[in-house]
């Protein structure tokens, strides 16, 4: 004896209805989606090049004691295009992250390879979580735990 497959009720008005609505707002919903996308100006980050970065004025440890820092001053104002001159890397970084420690040996390494054409500069950030407190003995540590004068706190 065979089965008899059930006959699909036909579709009324309401859910054709329905189903278009539907359709209709993911489409449209789609399109002002993809615009604002495509429209949108893109974020600028950091200066672009031949543009100097930010400056900004910090305390420094130097790996013997604390002074202030201007990050203007390592700016070679004299350097004209295709002429000699050192490059300045700046990295962020907060003492409370694990990850921030394993770059300190990784910066070290960088600075042996590249120390002579390459002043490192390492600013470090407190995020401000609860429950984390940031000290200039975190930044000492750090500081002293790598084998480059690139640390500024």
């Amino acid at each position: 004896m065979a089965r008899r497959s059930r006959v699909a009720a036909p579709k009324g008005k309401d859910e054709d209805v329905r189903l278009m609505a539907a359709l209709a707002t993911f489409g449209v919903t789609s399109i002002v989606f993809f615009s604002v996308i495509l429209l949108a100006p893109p974020v600028k980050v950091g200066p672009s090049e031949g543009e100097l970065a930010p400056d900004f004025t910090a305390q420094a440890y130097n790996g013997g004691s604390w002074s202030d820092f201007r990050l203007s001053e390592l700016f070679n104002r004299s350097w004209e295009e295709g002429g000699d001159g050192n490059w300045i890397l700046i990295q962020y970084i907060d003492t409370d992250c694990p990850y921030c420690w394993t770059e300190g040996e990784k910066m070290s390494g960088l600075h042996s390879q590249w120390g002579q054409d390459v002043t490192f500069v390492t600013v470090v950030l407190e995020l401000g979580i609860g429950g984390h407190e940031g000290s200039t003995a975190e930044i000492e540590a750090f500081r002293d735990k790598t084998s480059h004068d690139g640390c500024k706190g």
